[in-house]
């Protein structure tokens, strides 16, 4: 029986000492977070958020916004459009051929699926897209009238 309270009250002292050595609750080992804290911290961080927002908007950044619609356009015997990347094409009366750039590709006709290149002739209601901004598009044969959308320029 002596033997068991002696190891009962070593248990105790043993698990006192632990207790003894972990942090008190709120101290730095024991971190207690208070609402007061947290919403110091939430209206620091909304303000740098503004802060970064304001910076970029004094910057000027353009954001462009694509153009989502096809736009008609006349294009006069000789008159060639040439786009930009990603420009769409659609030749609804009239006839044209492809302009390729200086290596020799053309422009997609992704209604056929395939490349047609300088001089090739375009068929009507084919959806062409011109893949880079390197030269590449077509020219009126006659007087076409043209669907177009992205950038572009007329020549």
């Amino acid at each position: 029986m002596l033997f068991m309270a002696v190891i009962i009250f070593i248990l105790a002292v043993v698990v006192q000492s632990v207790f003894a050595f972990t942090g008190e609750p709120g101290s730095e080992e024991d971190p207690i977070v208070t609402l007061s804290y947290l919403k110091s911290q939430i209206s620091e961080l909304e303000s740098y958020i503004a802060r970064k927002i304001n910076d970029i908007l004094d910057k000027g950044v353009a954001i462009e916004q694509p153009q989502t619609s096809f736009v008609v356009k006349q294009l006069f015997k000789g008159e060639g459009l040439i786009g930009d990347e990603g420009t769409e094409l659609i030749l609804r009366s009239g006839e044209a051929t492809a302009v390729g750039n200086i290596d020799g590709d053309g422009v997609s006709d992704v209604t056929l699926g395939v490349d047609l290149k300088m001089g090739e002739k375009i068929n009507r209601n084919h959806l062409l897209i011109v893949p880079r901004k390197d030269g590449r598009g077509i020219v009126a044969k006659t007087d076409s009238w043209i669907m177009v959308k992205g950038k572009y320029e007329i020549k």
